[in-house]
């Protein structure tokens, strides 16, 4: 019978009944047997203060305090809604919206790959959903960075559907949401046809973003800016960037050069964004080194943040047959956040799980500076073909 299915429905029938399965099988577990079981991470406490900050009608940054996107509370206020309407903890019904945030990614990721006439589509969406990385993230941590591949798929969905209007509208609605679509703008500079047309895009972006942002600065200036202050390291944990397992491990204070690490993100991000514009090609893997840029570079760095990369890296895997390199980044992602962790505890004294753990971390990172290696060496080699044959 499942064999007789469009591939869509398929592929759809077997993620819903997987992300269903696997999150009431959590609930019931946290329900009936572990009760003890801390369903809500830190983050989902302060999603149901913002939400319901919205709810009776406060404001973002001036009646309280986020370090977020200023759409992101409006979004928690639906969550918490429809929670309150159901009768069922927020930490519940958030996973399952999380799981229909992943699921709907794969299923773009699917539809892009069908208009390409890739015959590996489906399965490059079977994988892409079930990866272990997704399932951990929704299941057992119920993290927010469920909805980037969602947020980063949408607009390239569009892109690809020829409608760059619509996809440089849902970068900028998507940055309110979550900051880290805005490293897809360049695509806004691919896709658009001519420079007029680029120049329109791009001026249109700019506007939409100013819209969302510059009204929620004015109403709370200070309280805006702050959330852009994060320390190298910080006190309540999570952060598990290079620099913040540097600072803990050795003891050392990096805190006054934090502002130098981000001012090289930028420098680093404008140098990819240089090459960029001489490549002018309307190809969406062009938006991965940025997004590889900015997880390498910038300071504050969590590995569920990686989750903004898997579109690019099952594409490196089964289509640019990068796969040595690119398996052995996402496996490493599975254990990163554990291993950097592990190094800043000032518990740590067992020698062998101390190189162990360095072991991960750095060559984790030199993973990562391959993959921009083989993207640059990859363009390079098409450009080459393509002035040969020109």
């Amino acid at each position: 019978m499942l064999m007789k299915l469009k591939k869509e429905t398929k592929l759809l029938l077997i993620l819903f009944s997987t992300y269903i399965f696997l999150n009431s099988v959590f609930i019931l577990y946290c329900i009936f047997i572990n009760t003890n079981y801390v369903t809500e991470v830190p983050d989902q406490g302060n999603f149901v203060t913002r939400g319901s900050g919205i709810l009776s009608g406060l404001l973002p940054y001036r009646d309280f305090y986020t370090n977020a996107a200023p759409l992101s509370p409006y979004v928690w206020s639906i969550i918490v809604l429809i929670s309150s309407l159901l009768v069922v903890k927020f930490d519940f019904v958030v996973r399952f919206f999380f799981s229909l945030c992943l699921i709907l990614s794969s299923l773009i990721l699917f539809k892009i790959q069908k208009k390409k006439n890739n015959p590996k589509a489906f399965i490059m969406a079977l994988v892409y959903g079930l990866n272990p990385f997704f399932l951990y993230l929704n299941v057992i941590w119920g993290g927010d960075e469920c909805i980037l591949p969602l947020l980063i798929l949408i607009p390239i969905f569009l892109f690809e559907e020829n409608k760059p209007v619509l996809g440089t509208i849902t970068i900028a609605l998507g940055a309110g949401i979550k900051y880290y679509p805005v490293l897809l703008a360049p695509l806004i500079w691919a896709y658009f046809e001519n420079w007029k047309k680029r120049t329109v895009g791009i001026s249109l972006f700019v506007l939409l973003v100013g819209l969302i942002y510059i009204p929620f600065y004015f109403i709370a200036p200070e309280e805006f800016l702050f959330q852009f202050k994060d320390p190298v390291q910080e006190t309540f944990g999570g952060n598990q960037g290079i620099l913040s397992v540097i600072q803990a491990f050795f003891n050392l204070d990096l805190e006054k050069y934090n502002l130098y690490f981000k001012i090289t993100t930028i420098i680093v991000l404008f140098i990819c964004g240089i090459f960029f514009l001489f490549r002018r090609e309307d190809n969406y893997m062009d938006a991965f080194p940025f997004l590889l840029i900015f997880l390498i570079f910038y300071p504050k760095f969590q590995i569920s943040y990686v989750v903004l990369l898997f579109p690019f890296i099952i594409e490196y895997i089964f289509i640019e047959r990068k796969i040595y390199v690119s398996t052995a980044f996402y496996t490493l992602s599975l254990v990163y956040g554990d291993s950097a962790n592990s190094l800043m505890e000032e518990n740590l004294s067992n020698l062998a799980m101390i190189i162990l753990y360095w072991l991960i971390v750095l060559v984790f990172y030199l993973l990562a500076f391959s993959l921009l290696v083989m993207y640059f060496s990859t363009t390079k080699k098409i450009s080459s073909e393509q002035k040969t044959e020109t």
